[in-house]
């Protein structure tokens, strides 16, 4: 779920709380008990099972969209989704054949739950360098192409720390030069060597140097 400011909603959500406490006898939209029943009776009675025809569309899906994740030619490719997210797309077709109490999943349940994980997708999976689906980008916050920046300076570093014989290695004069060399931009490297700072990888024993731990 995503929390965007929007002027109307957040209109409607303030009056609603602020209504709350103001002591004022205002009837639910849906009685409380008539909802309870509602979903005892659904956990109770309705199991919906996937028709062949909802089954066909999740999987070809899956698999058109996994195919995506073989194309082009870097060495490490975005995963675009996984099994796990297949199993979340089975849920919540299965969620929306259960809400109106129908013991099938149809192919319009399976349709409905692919556009919801699609929008998912869309929103916080998106690699913003290559415009591809990462679903590590959902699930760590690390995207591939950013995986394999972090990996190719880590290289060089290593490389250069045999080099120094474990000794601390300049940013400016040793690492800047090669990394440059790899297409990897100023800004770039310095979110790597964050992030090789946060794993541990390396430490910076004074300003503009790092040193391998």
């Amino acid at each position: 779920m995503r929390d965007l400011p929007n002027r109307e909603m957040d209109a409607n959500i303030a009056s609603k709380v602020l209504e709350s406490h103001a002591y004022k006898d205002l009837p639910p939209e849906i009685d409380g008990k008539i909802l309870r029943k509602y979903i005892a009776y659904t956990r109770q009675k309705i199991f919906p099972k996937l028709t062949e025809e909802a089954i066909e569309t999740i999987k070809n899906f899956y698999v058109s969209l996994r195919a995506t994740g073989t194309e082009g030619d870097s060495s490490i490719k975005p995963i675009p989704i996984s099994a796990r997210q297949l199993e979340a797309v089975v849920r919540l077709a299965e969620a929306s054949a259960k809400i109106k109490l129908k013991q099938t999943v149809d192919q319009d349940d399976a349709l409905r739950a692919i556009a919801l994980l699609r929008g998912c997708m869309n929103d916080i999976g998106i690699d913003p360098e290559t415009g591809k689906i990462d679903i590590d980008r959902m699930t760590t916050g690390i995207s591939a192409s950013s995986r394999g920046r972090i990996l190719d300076v880590r290289d060089i570093l290593y490389q250069l720390s045999e080099e120094k014989m474990g000794g601390p290695i300049s940013i400016e004069e040793d690492l800047k030069p090669k990394v440059f060399e790899k297409g990897i931009t100023e800004r770039k490297l310095e979110e790597v060597v964050d992030a090789l700072k946060k794993n541990g990888d390396f430490f910076e024993p004074k300003k503009g140097w790092l040193q391998k731990i």
